[in-house]
This record gives C-alpha cells, structure tokens and sequence, in this order.
C-alpha cells in the first residue's frame, strides 16, 4: 500500500543510534531557531544599554532586562504550549511568522517608545517614585515583547512533532540546543563586534532582519499548505495532566534559581572586570554555552533508555539539579578569591585589549559553563520525564 503521507514522513528521519533529527525541514526547522535566538540575544545585550541610560544604573537595567526578558519567555512558552499540540503544520508556521513580526516589530519601536514615554515620566515625583515609575514603563515594553520570543520555540517544537514521529523530549532538546546556540552567538557577537561598530539602531537592525528571515523561511516551508481535517493529536494529551505538575514545578523552580545565579554571577564579575557591556554580555553567553550543551546532551537521553534500563528521566533530572546546586556554589566560592588575580591579569594584559577580553570570555565560561550545562539539561529531562508519567505504565506515550 502506498504510504498516505510521504511529505509528512519525509520531515524527520531517525538515525541508526536514535539521535537529533535529520533532513531538510528539521535543518530549516534548527536554522530558523537559529536565527530567532541570534536576535534575541542581541536583543537583550542592546536592551540593557539603552535601559541602562534610562534608569541610571546598569545593575538596574540588567536586573529589570533579565527578570522581564525570562519572565516574557517562560509566559510565552506557557501560552504557546498550551495551544500548539492541537494545530496542524501550516497554522504554526503562521503563528511563528506572526510571532517573528512581533519581536520585531517591538525591537524597531523601542526607541520611538522611549521617545514617547520618558517625556512623560519627567514631571513625576523625584527619588523612589521616579525610579519606579521608570522601571514600569520599562517593564511594559520588555514583557510584551519577551512573551512573543518566548512563544516561538514551543511552537517551532510542535511544528517538529507535526512533520516527524519524534519524542517531545528529542524534538525538544534538539531545537532547544539550536536556539540556544543562536543566543551564544548573538550574545557574544553583539558586544563584540555589532555594537562597536554597528551601534544600537545598527546591532537592533541586524536582529529584525533575522527575525524576518526566520518567518520568512519556515512560513514558505510550511505555512501554505492545506491543513487536515483534524489537527488532534494523541501525542500531546499527556501535557496538562496532573502527573506532569511535579515536573513542571522543578522546571519552574530551575528557571527561577538560573535568573537569581545569572543576575549575581553579573554582579560578580562587574565587580571583576569593570561594569561593561562585553562583562555582561560574557556572562550570559557562558550560561548559554552551557544550556546549549546541556539541552542537546539530554535530548538524546530518551533514545538511551527503554523498558530494560535502569536509569530513567527522574534519575538524570534529580542528578543534574544536584550538579546544578553544587557547581553554582562552587562558581560562588571560587568568584569571591579571584579579586586580585583578576587584577593582576588586567594590568598584565593592558596593553592588548583584544587579547585581555579573549581571557575574560574564556576565564568567565571557564567557572560558569557547568551550572549552565546543569539549567540547560533541565528543561528536556523534565518534558522526557512528564512524557513517561503520563503514559499507563510510565513509557513513553509516544
């Protein structure tokens, strides 16, 4: 009999060892995540300059860009989880390109949103009541904005289960790993080169292009195509049942323990290296080194184990989140003594500036690329491990 689907079934291809995903949609797929946290990052790096003249402070402006900026992605992957499982091919490819637009739209308005809020932030009341103030109207722009960058990954991760036969947790891991790789490039290049030398409207410019682009490409793929008669899918009915509240609760708790570390490793090495942009920016992009590793590492995880193995989702989640608190101690600990050997390497590297931000990239990722392994490996462990509670026996019901 001929196969009823063979452009559905062409989308993924399984590897002889159960790895990532293979053909042209799931590299377009990768690409397009690619892309999506390149300017996102940039984003980021370029909100906490500008918000950082408006508030006063840049401990201020990472804190408040940071908080809003993960608060708006764990919304906006809520939001679209929620829906995705119960759309076909064609109509997520239409809520990626929407959601593209609207980060795009938001980073190239910012500064006439600027333009029209400060004035009137003017005549409020001096001190803490300005401060607030400031930091609300900040707020209303990062939020929003953050929510629609936030909703693409999930909705890019059921478009993966919609044109392959993978595992949540495989399709999961898989994009994540790519999104993630696309934020340390854009987290890294955007102190480093776009700004020097591209500047604020410059660096932003660059990110819309990629967000463009990145709806572009998988609406044209996909986002024409007639869509079924029935978009349910069996597949997705475990998210939401009430065995998968544990492992939404550890997810939760991860992200929350991931923004307080990362907000005070900023602060630590601000007071390292000097309260910079690129100090910032190496910050986020070790983390991110690490959850792109972590990620990836763990979405091949589930193809390891089956009904004979003895090491399940819960036991790599409750490993990780241990490696997690004690590698975050450690990178604590070892922070705090490294005041003067840090100096020292700064007056002996002060003559060549290119080489001295070399080692501060090197030195940071050095301390906080195994917490950040730890937060990466977290979020498919816990989609793997929700998957195998809901299903009659504990498998997979996928």
């Amino acid at each position: 009999m001929a196969d009823p689907s063979p452009r559905l079934r062409s989308g993924f291809r399984r590897r002889k060892n159960g790895g990532g995903p293979q053909g042209g949609p799931a590299a377009l797929l990768a690409l397009a995540l690619l892309g999506s946290g390149f300017a996102s990052l940039t984003y980021q790096v370029v909100w906490v300059r500008r918000f950082a003249v408006v508030l006063g402070t840049t401990n201020a402006a990472v804190t408040l860009v940071l908080a809003m900026f993960l608060g708006g992605l764990g919304l906006g992957a809520l939001l679209a989880g929620r829906s995705g499982g119960r759309l076909g091919p064609a109509r997520l490819a239409r809520r990626f390109l929407l959601l593209e637009l609207g980060a795009a739209s938001c980073a190239a308005g910012l500064p006439l949103y600027l333009d029209a809020v400060l004035p009137l932030l003017r005549p409020a009341t001096a001190g803490a009541g300005a401060s607030a103030a400031t930091a609300v109207a900040a707020a209303l722009f990062l939020l929003p904005a953050a929510t629609l960058m936030g909703a693409t990954l999930p909705t890019l991760t059921a478009l993966g289960r919609r044109v392959g036969n993978r595992t949540e947790a495989g399709v999961a891991g898989w994009l994540y790993a790519a999104n993630t790789a696309g934020a340390l490039a854009g987290s890294v290049l955007a102190a480093r080169l776009l700004l020097p030398e591209l500047g604020l409207t410059g660096s932003s410019f660059c990110g819309v292009l990629l967000n463009l682009a990145a709806g572009i490409l998988v609406f044209l793929r996909f986002g024409r195509d007639a869509e079924p008669a029935s978009c349910g899918s069996p597949r997705t009915a475990w998210f939401g049942g009430r065995e998968t509240w544990p492992f939404g609760g550890i997810a939760a708790l991860s992200g929350f323990a991931a923004m307080a570390a990362e907000i005070g490793w900023a602060r630590l090495a601000a007071l390292l290296f000097g309260p910079t942009i690129y100090t910032f920016a190496c910050v986020v992009a070790s983390v991110i080194l690490g959850v792109a590793v972590g990620s990836a590492v763990a979405g091949r995880l589930p193809h390891r184990w089956g009904e004979g193995r003895r090491l399940s989702p819960r036991f790599w989640l409750a490993l990780v989140k241990l490696v997690g608190a004690a590698s975050s101690a450690a990178a604590a600990w070892l922070g705090s003594r490294l005041v003067l050997p840090v100096g020292e390497l700064i007056a002996a590297n002060a003559g060549d500036i290119r080489h001295l931000l070399d080692l501060q990239f090197l030195g940071t990722a050095a301390v906080l690329l195994l917490p950040g392994i730890a937060f990466g490996a977290t979020f498919p462990l816990a989609v793997a491990g929700a998957a195998a509670g809901g299903g009659p026996s504990g498998s997979d019901p996928g």
